[in-house]
């Protein structure tokens, strides 16, 4: 079962189960460049099994994922 697509800090995506954890797959894209963009971020986060997710906890994580070089 998946949400509706939902922004999420600077992320847009939907929540989902899966095997009994509550996850959120997420897309950010990165900044412009020439007629798009320079990259772009996607992924889940899970909580582990039993424990709640929600938007604070995802903000959090999705402004700390970043890219190594």
């Amino acid at each position: 079962n998946w949400s509706d697509i939902k922004s999420v800090g600077s992320a847009s995506g939907a929540y989902f189960e899966r095997n009994g954890k509550k996850c959120f797959a997420y897309y950010r894209p990165g900044p412009p460049r020439y007629q798009g963009l320079a990259y772009h971020i996607h992924g889940f986060y899970c909580a582990p099994k039993g424990r709640p997710l929600d938007d604070m906890a995802l903000m959090s994580f999705i402004r700390d994922v970043d890219l190594n070089n």
